[in-house]
């Protein structure tokens, strides 16, 4: 199920900014067909040519990309038309994303003009993790059913088994003896009347517990659930950005992204909830080392802008710019970009 939308552009000279609408959220269904010419004629790239994607978000944060998160090609060439596909993290923000292709051969790169891709802000966006309710709930059914079962399998409720009967005595002549009769059958056991006792709440990511107390006729069955996540609510300080509660921290979808605030993000590295920040790196220059001052056990990645441009950016030799981050410092690395305003974007765990 894939949605596709035409534009055409002309390599040498800056057209009227094409727009694309998206809908905040929209998964791998979003393709933009990219005709392509040269000075008002159709113009095909050379056949060894590859493409990829650079954009920029409504919140600060861009990306660059060519595959998509299944692994497959995000970009394919045909003639003088690039067909790319839209990524799910272009569209994971409401308002104007832009976007470039690049054209990559050898060593050249070409791009585009800019691309505005409008996200329309998803009305049920922060309602999905309410799902987790109903997970916790279905926890609770398989806690119940399995104590259940293993009350039944303990046979701490079985009734008393029968007496066995007398054996008869053996018969003369070896003849065999006269079968005993049965044993009279024991009391019924009784029928537990299991009742729910205290649930208590849990710190968020413990194990569920059950346990059985009481007796046989009325055993009790007492639960104690880890509390879940919080429906993830819309922030009054910065509409179109969501966060939901982890106990006392906020836990943000998609962060506003303020110079020199840390924000804690609903995702994972090893178990591990990764937190970000950004940082600005002053006027850019070649080689050049910024102490960042974030304290983390491992920084996962960094992303970078010069002036309004996501890095990494490859325009000729002599002109490129890309960041690395280390554990105490952030590294620039370009050429021909001096006193060019630069932030990065990091992304770490404590």
């Amino acid at each position: 199920m894939i949605v596709t939308q035409t534009i055409f552009m002309d390599l040498t000279r800056m057209n009227e900014l094409p727009q694309i609408h998206a809908v905040q959220g929209d998964t791998c269904s979003r393709c933009v067909a990219v005709k392509l010419a040269m000075d008002g004629r159709t113009w095909n790239p050379p056949k060894d040519t590859t493409a990829a994607v650079r954009y920029a978000k409504p919140d600060g944060t861009g990306g660059h990309y060519a595959t998509l998160p299944d692994g497959s090609a995000a970009c394919s060439i045909r003639e003088n038309c690039i067909s790319v596909m839209l990524a799910p993290q272009m569209l994971a923000v409401p308002g104007k994303v832009l976007a470039q292709v690049e054209l990559i051969c050898r060593d050249s790169i070409l791009a585009t003009f800019s691309m505005e891709i409008l996200v329309e802000k998803d009305p049920a966006v922060g309602l999905i993790q309410s799902k987790d309710y109903v997970n916790w709930a279905k926890r609770v059914e398989d806690r119940l059913e399995t104590a259940l079962r293993d009350a039944k399998e303990s046979g701490a409720f079985d009734g008393q088994a029968g007496k066995d009967g007398i054996d008869g005595k053996d018969g003369k002549d070896g003849k065999d003896g006269t079968d005993g009769k049965d044993g009279a059958a024991g009391p019924t056991g009784a029928t537990p009347n299991l009742t729910i006792g205290t649930v208590t709440t849990l710190p968020f990511g413990s194990m569920a517990q059950a346990t059985l107390t009481g007796t046989a006729e009325n055993p009790v069955l007492n639960l104690a659930l880890p509390r879940g996540y919080d429906i993830a609510q819309e922030s009054t300080a910065y509409p179109g950005c969501y966060y939901r509660m982890v106990g006392e921290e906020q836990e943000w979808l998609n962060p506003p992204v303020v110079m020199g605030v840390e924000y804690r993000t609903a995702e994972r590295w090893n178990d591990a909830a990764v937190y970000t920040m950004l940082v600005n790196l002053g006027e850019a220059s070649n080689g050049k080392t910024v102490a960042h001052g974030i304290t983390a056990t491992h920084f996962i990645r960094a992303a970078g802008k010069l002036s309004n441009i996501p890095l990494p950016v490859y325009f000729s030799e002599n002109f490129s710019a890309s960041i690395s981050v280390a554990q105490d410092v952030i590294h620039i690395h370009e050429t021909g970009y001096d006193t060019v305003l630069t932030t990065a974007q990091v992304w770490y765990v404590k």
